[in-house]
């Protein structure tokens, strides 16, 4: 009898685990569908015509070439500015620009670059470091291929650039080094070699000086490409 009665508990046990079992497989099952990602994940490859710098609020394909011959007419105090190519900002008590955004690479130029008696290398670096230009901090010299890339190719700056205080044949000091021979950062005299930019009316040429010579000095703003 007593048998009898362990068998039928036993029994109802079972019947209470088989229930609970199936219970909790039926509540995986339905959430299980939750944890799956939604469908099969895109590939974030892209070419290189697919990249794409934000300059603002528009955003201008690498390979763009932008002109300048539609901003502001002269004899205009801020003539060529604003074109498809170059933005001007911080407009002075006056209303005259003293900055330009460059929207082909981002960067940010004084609109007067340094225009009176050369100086030597360090004292270049020193200068833009201590810039206060539109009420910014953050200014520096730009590397040999930042300056270059304000010239056209054969004809210098730009037609219609919004740039004053640019004489042509003037030479200004890049934060490029020049590796000398023997592969130190330092010629025998000790001083750093330099590249300058001479942006003409041919064109940007770029040589290596002795950092002790005097040049001019064009400052920028933007994140360092190169350069010490």
């Amino acid at each position: 009898m007593v048998s009898i009665r362990l068998q039928r508990a036993y029994g109802r046990i079972g019947g209470v685990a088989a229930a609970f079992a199936a219970t909790c497989l039926a509540v995986h099952s339905a959430g299980a569908g939750d944890l799956e990602p939604p469908g099969s994940t895109a590939s974030t490859m892209k070419t290189l015509d697919e990249i794409y710098t934000r300059v603002g609020e528009a955003l201008q394909p690498w390979t763009q070439v932008l002109v300048t011959d539609d901003g502001i007419p002269a004899p205009s105090a801020n003539a060529g500015c604003n074109s498809s190519r170059f933005e001007c900002l911080s407009p002075d008590a006056s209303q005259v620009y003293r900055t330009v955004l460059d929207r082909e690479t981002g960067l940010v130029w004084e609109r007067n670059p340094h225009a009176g008696s050369p100086v030597n290398w360090p004292s270049a670096r020193l200068e833009c470091a201590r810039r206060t230009t539109g009420g910014r901090l953050g200014w520096r010299l730009p590397s040999s291929a930042e300056i270059g890339s304000l010239a056209d190719l054969g004809r210098g700056l730009p037609n219609n650039h919004p740039f004053t205080s640019v004489s042509s044949g003037a030479r200004y000091w890049t934060n490029t080094v020049f590796t000398s021979v023997g592969g130190s950062l330092f010629a025998n005299s000790g001083n750093v070699q330099a590249l300058t930019m001479d942006i003409g009316a041919a064109g940007a040429t770029v040589t290596n000086v002795d950092s002790t010579e005097g040049r001019r000095f064009w400052c920028v703003r933007g994140p360092n490409s190169g350069g010490l």
